[in-house]
């Protein structure tokens, strides 16, 4: 940890932070994680963004680091576009929109005529033999391709594409 004493002046950490990167503009200011922790300031330059680590009472700076170098940063990228920009996301979206697609047209394509919970939501467990395997099967797949619809299409809200027309 850091050697504790009395906090410097949020605007002074600030105003290092903005010197350790020459031409950056404040963006952020998080708070130390705790007492013996750094401050995390970002700061903008241009179209990059730095996370500067400075010293809570001495507004010493600690560390600059680019923000898109980030291991999490980095994640984030491959998650949603996979490292390729806007085309990765267009790429994505339409994968997870076949995947409904897919998902929906299986689900329809399997439903048993007569609508019964037993064996969709649940396995008839008195049946025994061939009819609780199928259930064992069918159920699972049933509970799996709803969970799976529920993150599908509560995450495409958040995606370039769709997420654009949405709003």
């Amino acid at each position: 940890g850091l050697e504790p004493g009395p906090p410097a002046r949020a605007a002074v950490q600030v105003d290092a932070a903005l010197a350790a990167v020459p031409g950056s503009v404040f963006v952020a200011y998080e708070l130390p994680p705790a007492p013996a922790g750094a401050a995390r300031i970002m700061v903008g330059s241009g179209a990059d963004l730095h996370r500067v680590y400075v010293h809570p009472s001495t507004a010493a700076v600690l560390g600059v680091v680019d923000e898109d170098s980030r291991p999490m940063r980095r994640i984030f990228y491959l998650h949603g576009e996979l490292l390729m920009g806007r085309f990765g996301s267009t790429l994505v979206e339409l994968a997870a929109s076949w995947a409904v697609i897919m998902i929906l047209s299986g689900l329809f394509l399997w439903w048993p005529r007569n609508l019964t919970v037993a064996g969709v939501f649940f396995p008839r467990l008195r049946s025994g033999g061939r009819v609780f395997w199928r259930d064992l099967h069918a159920v699972t797949g049933v509970w799996v391709s709803l969970f799976a619809l529920v993150l599908i299409v509560s995450g495409l809200p958040w995606a370039k594409n769709w997420g654009g027309y949405l709003r």
